[in-house]
């Protein structure tokens, strides 16, 4: 049975592939502002056992692959909520929303900091 998903940003096979992995990253600058805002949370999360291991991934001095992110960015489906991204993997859609990133993460999504401060 196949299922039919809504509207994609580009059809089926039509999407930019990765075609090499670029490790830059501002991923120490993220980690240095979490830990000013945010200390307590990031203890938590860097102590559950699925995370610990993306946070060794950085004490290494590993980063993620904005290629990565803009690939599944390309499979991304046309919705309408604001709060949420829909996208297909292995012909599944998948929601991440704040709901989500928060459940993931541990990270407080309801906070005091505005985007121009989290910018600077």
């Amino acid at each position: 049975m196949s299922l039919e998903l809504p509207k994609r940003i580009f059809k089926e096979g039509e999407e930019p592939q990765v075609t090499q992995i670029n490790n830059n990253c501002r991923i120490e600058y993220i980690m240095r502002k979490f830990t000013e805002w945010m200390p307590k949370e990031l203890a938590v999360v860097k102590k559950d056992p699925v995370f610990s291991q993306i946070f060794k991934l950085h004490k290494n001095g590993l980063g993620f692959s904005a290629r990565v992110v803009h690939s599944f960015l390309c499979r991304e489906l046309v919705t309408y909520k604001l709060h949420e991204l829909w996208f297909v993997f292995a012909r599944r859609p998948l929601r991440f929303s704040l709901q989500e990133f928060h459940a993931v993460t541990g990270f407080e999504c309801n906070t005091h900091i505005s985007l121009k401060e989290f910018e600077e």
